[in-house]
């Protein structure tokens, strides 16, 4: 599962513990195990046990899935997901209604 640098600390301090994806499709299962890396650096900075996945409209986040995907707000979350994706999306779409899929995670020691 691939993460932006400034994600890593975070994580590996049980901080963020939920991200959300773009993916059309599943790419990862629940009960399974990954290699979490940065866009950047070939190599895995931690091993997750992803816990829970489910499908969620964006503007669904609530103030404690903010939280989890370590962030203090979900405004504060929203405007840097629509940051990170910025292209992504298409001029006058209801982005809000895009359906994410919702990783629930725990880092493996």
């Amino acid at each position: 599962i691939i993460f932006r640098q400034r994600f890593v600390a975070p994580i590996l301090a049980g901080r963020k513990i939920q991200t959300s994806r773009l993916w059309s499709r599943a790419r990862v299962r629940a009960g399974g195990i990954y290699e979490a890396r940065t866009y950047r650096a070939g190599k895995p900075f931690a091993r997750l046990h992803v816990l829970d996945m489910r499908k969620e409209r964006l503007g669904d986040i609530s103030e404690e899935d903010a939280v989890r995907e370590g962030y203090a707000t979900s405004a504060e979350f929203l405007k840097d997901f629509f940051a990170m994706h910025e292209g992504k999306f298409k001029p006058g779409t209801d982005w809000l209604n895009h359906q994410v899929w919702v990783l629930s995670f725990e880092v493996i020691q």
